[in-house]
């Protein structure tokens, strides 16, 4: 007869591998164009009802949870760092920190994801002390989770790292930008003016903007052939800056989004053509609608990519090829999608009969004069992919004010919070703003 320790350990490793699972699910849903940002609400729900179950597990079910973490799956380090966090205190989270050194994006990624969400506030001291003495490893960590909610801790840890030669890997100025920490804006500054080697080069840039760095625009003008200057570039450009974009490096993504963003129709001609090309199409006709709203939709057949786990070395170096993979039937494997077109003629016949109704020089947003309004309706479609919903929050801040706080990261109720108080701030400031013009700080910026 199976005794009672026995059934409770399957029962919790059950309700974790289901978490670790969906946790996992919902990162690759952040991903997937197929899926709206709403749609991750069902991961959350699930993946929460089994951290419950472990929660009420108590001791034995973090026991479970910690074994597993240990070997450094990312679902896995989740669910054992969620656990921690739910202890009565803040000592089997150390020990876990002590016993556990990430080493990987996603290992780091999961980390922080469980403490911002559910550590107490309370254990953020002993955090920062035992990140700053026994484990650097951490650093990044603990203040990533600082920043996200602007605890002032954050700035002891920035102010005693300045001069870690990578940036804690991106983190210190990801936290300086949403700390508010413009004492080291001359710092970030001289990294980018040397490009710094190993520093996150476009989130210094993007630090600089949220900490109101006025004289950045030409400074990413003059820099535009960079990839890390262009979309930074685009989110406080001015009226010149569109042509700044088309002449840096045109066939970049990052160019190519940067018009869409900037919004004036100037880049609609380079657009158009750019759907000539089938590497580029995908983000230029993204662009494209980004700026005219035109919602040209195709059904496009997506081959489907070899998994080299599934399929034979000669079923790869055919694909290699460009054999398409075959289904058991014999079929090209793939599917169908409805796409936004990436068809030239398309857009072409579009473009030619409303080309009249767009005013050159002004900015556009679907196809709208540019306000902040239509940067919240942006956020709020579910059909937003999360990277453009991102880059609109960082557009609202840098261009005309609005602080509150929001990362993709945030489970989806929070995320609706978060839409709740822009809309707010959106009622209160909209029309202080010339629907079109260009903004930057608050402030319009001259041609």
């Amino acid at each position: 007869m199976m005794n009672v320790d026995t059934f409770n350990r399957g029962l919790y490793e059950e309700h974790l591998e289901e978490a670790a699972f969906l946790y996992e699910q919902r990162v690759r849903g952040m991903e997937d164009l197929e899926l709206t940002w709403r749609d991750l609400a069902d991961y959350e729900s699930r993946r929460d009802a089994h951290l419950n179950g472990l929660v009420c597990g108590g001791n034995h079910a973090f026991a479970v949870c910690r074994e597993a973490a240990l070997d450094g799956g990312p679902g896995e380090l989740f669910c054992g760092f969620f656990l921690a966090c739910r202890q009565h205190t803040v000592e089997p989270l150390l020990a876990l920190m002590r016993d556990f050194t990430p080493d990987e994006e996603e290992q780091v990624a999961a980390i922080v994801e469980a403490l911002v969400h559910v550590c107490p506030h309370a254990w953020f001291p002993r955090l920062a002390a035992f990140a700053e003495k026994k484990g650097p490893a951490y650093l990044p960590i603990i203040l990533r989770v600082l920043a996200w909610h602007r605890n002032p801790l954050g700035f002891d840890l920035l102010n005693n790292h300045v001069e870690q030669e990578d940036g804690l890997g991106g983190a210190f100025p990801w936290a300086a930008g949403r700390l508010g920490a413009r004492v080291h804006m001359s710092h970030l500054r001289r990294v980018l003016e040397k490009q710094t080697k190993n520093y996150d080069l476009r989130e210094t840039a993007l630090a600089l903007l949220r900490l109101g760095d006025r004289e950045l625009a030409p400074f990413l003008a003059k820099r535009a052939r960079k990839p890390w200057a262009r979309l930074a570039l685009a989110l406080c450009g001015g009226p010149g800056h569109p042509n700044k974009l088309m002449n840096a490096t045109p066939t970049s993504s990052s160019s190519l989004l940067g018009l869409g963003i900037l919004g004036d129709v100037a880049g609609v001609p380079a657009l158009l053509g750019y759907l000539r090309r089938p590497q580029v199409a995908p983000i230029a006709a993204r662009a494209l609608e980004l700026i005219t709203g035109a919602h040209l939709v195709e059904r496009a057949w997506i081959p489907e990519e070899p998994d080299e786990d599934v399929y034979s070395p000669a079923e790869l170096e055919a694909w290699k090829k460009g054999e398409p993979i075959k289904n058991p039937n014999g079929n090209p494997a793939g599917e169908y999608v409805e796409r936004i077109s990436h068809n030239i003629n398309t857009w072409l016949a579009w473009w030619r009969h409303h080309e009249a109704q767009f005013t050159a020089g002004k900015r556009y947003r679907r196809g709208k004069l540019l306000t902040p309004n239509c940067l919240l309706q942006g956020m709020q479609d579910p059909e937003t992919p999360g990277m453009l919903r991102e880059l609109a929050h960082h557009e609202l801040f840098i261009r005309y004010g609005c602080s509150a706080v929001f990362e993709l990261e945030m489970t989806v109720p929070l995320q609706e919070r978060v839409l709740v108080q822009i809309q707010k701030w959106v009622e209160q400031n909209n029309d202080r703003f010339e629907p079109g013009a260009w903004y930057c700080h608050g402030e319009m910026m001259k041609g």
